[in-house]
């Protein structure tokens, strides 16, 4: 992922202020479980969720906080019926595109939160699960979502970052 580290306090305090608001562009990467064929806009509201997974939020209370992800297909491997997408949130959310995509039937690979049963979650984030077992119920070791591109303006300068990491 991306990591944006500043030189000193006043930079810190400028670049923090951009980023509460919205001054900056994100764009993350994703294998999601199954084919998405076109590009969607997922425009729901984000709240906590009233489950036993403290962490878990939910796009299922209307009253939760507005909140906007566009997602892009890029490429469908037939082979492990997933689609690799680009997310750009609009909104920055707690888990964002990992509960936005799931409330669309398009679960992250390797999500150990969204998309499972929430005893296996909580038995997941326990570790009481094997990683057979982990694997079986996620699909991946690990979370397949991988932030891949910052970009904001800072004293007249546009920055554009890119990971240099694939999902592989």
């Amino acid at each position: 992922g991306l990591v944006l580290v500043t030189k000193n306090k006043y930079s810190d305090i400028i670049l923090k202020t951009m980023f509460e608001n919205k001054q900056y562009t994100k764009e993350y990467l994703a294998i999601v479980k199954g084919e998405l064929t076109k590009d969607i806009v997922i425009n729901k509201p984000i709240s906590k969720s009233n489950g036993m997974i403290g962490v878990k939020m939910s796009c299922e209370n209307p009253n939760g906080k507005e909140s906007k992800t566009f997602i892009y297909p890029i490429e469908f491997n037939s082979k492990t019926n997933t689609t690799l997408v680009k997310a750009v949130p609009i909104t920055g959310r707690q888990h964002q595109i990992r509960v936005h995509l799931d409330s669309v039937g398009y679960t992250i690979l390797g999500d150990p939160i969204y998309g499972i049963d929430e005893n296996i979650a909580n038995d997941y984030l326990l570790k009481k699960l094997s990683k057979e077992d982990r694997l079986k119920y996620t699909g991946n070791l690990r979370l397949m979502l991988h932030a891949n591109n910052l970009a904001f303006n800072y004293k007249d300068i546009n920055y554009n970052i890119f990971s240099k990491k694939d999902l592989n």
